[in-house]
């Protein structure tokens, strides 16, 4: 199952625009949903279940942030 590295994403503080599509994704780290500043996120045509991706919506919405499902 694909995955993002938690530390990676750690050291992203500046990260505006992330593009996940088309990568068979199940869930986000965590870390991810601490960037503040991130104005669009795409995580189109991966496996993400109804939940999780009203999850990742709500989340998200929050911060403003545009989220492409």
């Amino acid at each position: 199952m694909p995955s993002i590295s938690s530390v990676s994403l750690a050291r992203m503080e500046i990260l505006k625009y992330f593009y996940l599509s088309n990568n068979l994704l199940t869930t986000l780290p965590d870390s991810l949903y601490l960037i503040k500043d991130m104005k669009k996120l795409d995580i189109q045509n991966n496996n993400f279940d109804a939940k999780e991706k009203a999850w990742i919506e709500g989340i998200f919405r929050v911060t403003n942030t545009t989220v492409g499902v």
